[in-house]
């Protein structure tokens, strides 16, 4: 199963055979691992908070002193729940990756941005670099799977491709005055945001 849920199903338990029959009694019991059996005492029961891996439920039919039982073995294969990491804006080409360490199954990466140019440096590291991201929003998926089951997150990682920052006035430098005032001329940035600052001097 991938999921922490499953049911039971036993043979009717009948009646004893003999001069005086009476009814036998079925009763499920948990032989290993872990769950919860919603009716022990019904054929066909529920079963909730299965644990990770093999979980062994018995069958046990007891009348007129007797008894039999058979075993079933539910896996549940639920892998761990994959978390992508939050969306993420960024000015390059490459993002640090930050997904949830899956403590059950093997967890993967993938590219699923229409004409994606994306690849990863390890696809199975939950924390791994992507690199040659397209201008824009990039989908990202992280996969984990186990046994046939698996949970996937995807994260959106806008990269943002400001235009290059140039200075008109004064056109060369160095560039010298015989002032202590001089006017500075960029071109405008819109919509993005440019500042001047002083790097050197006063």
């Amino acid at each position: 199963v991938c999921s922490s849920n499953g049911s039971l199903s036993g043979s009717a338990p009948g009646n004893s055979t003999g001069s005086d029959p009476i009814p036998n009694i079925g009763t499920w019991s948990l032989v290993s691992g872990s769950g919860t059996i919603a009716s022990p005492n019904a054929p066909n029961s529920a079963v909730s908070n299965l644990g990770s891996g093999a979980n062994i439920f018995r069958w046990t039919i007891s009348g007129a002193g007797c008894s039999a039982f058979d075993e079933v073995a539910i896996t549940n294969n639920q892998p761990t729940t994959s978390n992508a990491g939050p969306d993420a804006v960024t000015c390059f080409d490459n993002f640090d990756l930050g997904a949830n360490n899956p403590s059950v199954g093997i967890g993967t990466w993938s590219d699923l941005t229409v004409g994606g140019t994306a690849y990863f440096d390890n696809t199975g590291d939950y924390n791994t670099r992507v690199n040659n991201l397209k201008v824009g929003a990039n989908t990202l998926r992280w996969t984990i799977v186990q046994g046939g089951c698996s949970s996937s997150d995807d994260i959106i990682v806008t990269r943002n491709n400001p235009p290059a920052a140039t200075i008109t006035t004064p056109a060369t430098t160095p560039f010298n005055i015989c002032t202590d005032v001089q006017t500075l001329v960029a071109p405008d940035p819109s919509p993005n945001t440019g500042v001047w600052q002083v790097i050197s001097g006063a």
